[in-house]
């Protein structure tokens, strides 16, 4: 058997995990390079904002395919406070950023996982066709559980915050935690993929959510080296200075840290299709 039908096999959780961080490794280029790409719009902004006084607003960094932090910072911005033209117009930014990133990332992955040789400017062009389906299929989850939370936060009597709104994430988020990458790998409409990914995840959601979870507190470890920098350099820089550092460390944790996420949902996905479908075919 061939490393690349290795991973084409039955992983249990701890595998998986493994398998994705040398993976990881492995095509580092690519990843590195369709991030940095689909995040030039966003760099730029960032550049203009920093540009500004320091009342402007830094444009909101989307967590691509780590929708629950998205959410939940979308949850307090509209709930807490009025949001200013920038901040809108940076969501919507970064909203498209994301899309496009996770896109790009479920096609260029998706086909090396398969053993293809895959170019990153043609992940990036197969995401930008897709953009509509995309912005249908991971955009309509995240309304509906943000029309939840905004509903019960002005329900009389009731006190809502993010622990009852984590609950609710903890709960729908592993079924639609597929939604891109069937959308990419299997030409879906968005409506279809969330189908899609009910149907890959029903019958494994404790499989599903304890793999999530691991990543995303492994994720969360891989991020407190620099956040812990910045955290010990903001008692004694300027403020300008400072704004430049937090720029710097979130663009370094999106292009380093964060696209394990985006192979550990690839792996994710083929492990659920091998599981339940018996795929690739014998």
């Amino acid at each position: 058997m061939d490393g690349q039908n290795l991973l084409f096999r039955n992983m249990d959780v701890n595998e998986v995990i493994g398998e994705a961080a040398n993976f990881l490794l492995h095509n580092f280029a690519l990843i590195t390079t369709i991030v940095i790409v689909a995040n030039v719009p966003l760099f730029v902004w960032q550049v203009f904002a920093l540009a500004q006084p320091d009342s402007w607003d830094i444009p909101f960094r989307y967590r691509s395919g780590r929708d629950l932090a998205t959410v939940a910072g979308l949850f307090q911005t509209l709930t807490r406070q009025r949001p200013s033209g920038a901040q809108l117009a940076s969501l919507v930014l970064s909203g498209v950023v994301a899309l496009l990133q996770s896109g790009a990332l479920a096609y260029a992955l998706s086909r090396r996982y398969a053993g293809e040789s895959v170019h990153a400017l043609d992940a990036l062009s197969e995401a930008g066709r897709r953009l509509p389906a995309l912005a249908v299929g991971i955009g309509l989850p995240a309304f509906i559980v943000v029309a939840i939370a905004l509903t019960a936060a002005r329900l009389p009597g009731t006190d809502f915050d993010l622990i009852p709104f984590i609950a609710l994430m903890l709960a729908l988020y592993p079924r639609w935690l597929l939604i891109s990458q069937a959308l990419i790998s299997e030409g879906l409409g968005g409506i279809a993929a969330i189908r899609r990914s009910f149907a890959l995840t029903r019958g494994y959601f404790w499989y599903v959510l304890v793999i999530w979870l691991i990543a995303e507190l492994l994720l969360t470890l891989a991020t407190l080296v620099p956040t812990f920098v910045v955290g010990i350099a903001s008692v004694s820089l300027p403020i300008a200075t400072l704004r430049l550092l937090n720029v710097v460390t979130t663009n370094f944790v999106a292009i380093v840290i964060d696209p394990f996420f985006n192979v550990v949902i690839v792996f994710l996905y083929f492990q659920l299709r091998r599981r339940k479908e018996r795929y690739p075919p014998p």
